[in-house]
């Protein structure tokens, strides 16, 4: 099992540096998400307005069992990268330890500090883009 050897100084910088390389994705993914919500709304309105254009003797003969209902199917919410690493802070800050911290590669604080945005990381495999 992998293992880092830092100081309580190292280890702020490396959480700072990771905390602003994720608020610069969760800015991407937030972007892009609000982006997936507009054509949602758009998709919904224009079912509403195909809807409100029918007459009731037409609507009756397309839609036999309908509910009524009008379906939004709104995007799920991407959680922000930077959360995690937030917390890693406030608990270093936190911390009392006197010394080095040595952070197993499965500690959060390690995945933390260690924290490469998916639009950074390499892909699985030569054909990923």
């Amino acid at each position: 099992m992998a293992s880092i050897s830092v100081s309580r100084e190292e280890l702020m910088a490396m959480l700072k540096a990771a905390k602003v390389k994720a608020d610069r994705e969760d800015a991407k993914r937030a972007a892009a998400h609000a982006k997936d919500e507009q054509a949602a709304l758009k998709k919904f309105h224009d079912k509403c307005r195909a809807g409100l254009q029918m007459d009731y003797e037409t609507a009756k003969k397309r839609h036999t069992g309908w509910d009524g209902r009008i379906e939004l199917n709104q995007p799920a919410c991407p959680r922000r990268h930077a959360f995690n690493i937030e917390l890693a802070i406030r608990q270093v800050t936190a911390d009392s330890r006197k010394g080095r911290f040595v952070l197993p590669d499965q500690h959060d604080w390690y995945k933390a500090a260690m924290y490469l945005p998916p639009s950074e990381a390499s892909k699985e495999s030569v054909c990923d883009k």
